[in-house]
């Protein structure tokens, strides 16, 4: 994959890139997280604001049936590997769980009531394969699919039983899937765009301003402090990110900045009707094969 632009400049793009790499709906971390003694309750209020939002539901939620084509499709690549004489051992499935995600964060830190990393999770790092074993899964490395959108560049192996999977659960719409994919990802964007000229948020921002500035940063909006923050640093220890996260809370800065992005990815969604039904049926082709698939592999039941 090859990202048109910076994942450090537009965090959103991490998200989207593990996403599509993953081949269906992502469930990664897209910016830092802050752990916070604060109530469970401000951030059960946090996590239902962002689940709300359109577009976060859609492509990072995993559903029932979400789980399902990946099943299916992990079963699909370790038969066709274990044909081709190897043994392939498929990540794990995330569950279907909105407890479990990890949404994109737009607007820089935020609270948690989990402990661990302030910097975005690393993807477990895979074991080094042969050659052989790299063709057999990714096909022919000079034949690949490529579709762009506005920010992203995807390619897709053409070959191979990663290819072949996808082929059975999507039959001929592969290409389109990931056409419509980046465009929901430009919808992402498009709608954080017009989400910074949002009255009720540039006024919410500006006291987010004047809190920082009593406390010492002068700073023109959260992601600045994400850009400040050195790699690795621990923001428990930041003044600077300290000083963000009680300005956040004291003005009700994520409050109102993820109802303004629930309200324009509805805009957006309601503009481009036709691309999103479109999405949607594909997905529910991808589901109902996904069945089938999983019925046949369970053979006769008693």
């Amino acid at each position: 994959m090859k990202p048109i632009a910076t994942a450090r400049r537009h965090p959103w793009l991490v998200a989207l890139s593990t996403a599509l790499l993953c081949g269906g709906a992502g469930w990664a971390l897209a910016g830092p997280a802050a752990p916070s003694a604060r109530p469970s309750g401000a951030t059960a209020e946090l996590a239902e604001l962002k689940a709300d939002v359109p577009l976060n539901r859609v492509l990072y939620t995993p559903t029932d049936a979400d789980v399902r084509v990946s099943v299916a499709k992990q079963r699909l690549i370790t038969n066709c590997m274990a044909d081709k004489g190897f043994d392939y051992q498929p990540p794990p499935v995330p569950r279907a769980s909105a407890a479990d995600v990890e949404y994109p964060k737009p607007f820089g830190l935020e609270p948690t009531v989990r402990g661990g990393s302030q910097q975005p999770t690393e993807r477990l790092r895979e074991k080094k394969r042969s050659k052989a074993f790299s063709r057999a899964l990714f096909g022919d490395p000079d034949r690949r699919i490529s579709v762009k959108g506005k920010e992203l560049k995807v390619t897709r192996p053409a070959t191979g039983c990663q290819a072949d999977a996808e082929r059975r659960l999507s039959g001929n719409a592969r290409v389109r899937l990931l056409e419509l994919r980046l465009q929901l990802g430009d919808g992402e964007k498009h709608s954080r765009g017009a989400v910074a000229k949002d009255p009720d948020l540039r006024k919410v921002n500006r006291a987010w301003q004047k809190c920082m500035a009593r406390a010492g940063h002068v700073q023109k909006n959260p992601m600045g402090v994400i850009k400040k923050l050195k790699p690795g640093e621990d923001v428990r220890k930041s003044p600077l990110a300290q000083a963000d996260l009680e300005c956040k809370e004291t003005t009700d800065y994520l409050a109102t900045a993820y109802k303004a992005l629930a309200s324009a990815q509805r805009h957006w969604l309601g503009e481009h009707s036709k691309a999103f039904a479109e999405w949607k049926a594909l997905n529910r082709r991808q589901q109902a094969a996904a069945r089938e698939i999983l019925e046949v592999d369970a053979g006769p039941r008693s």
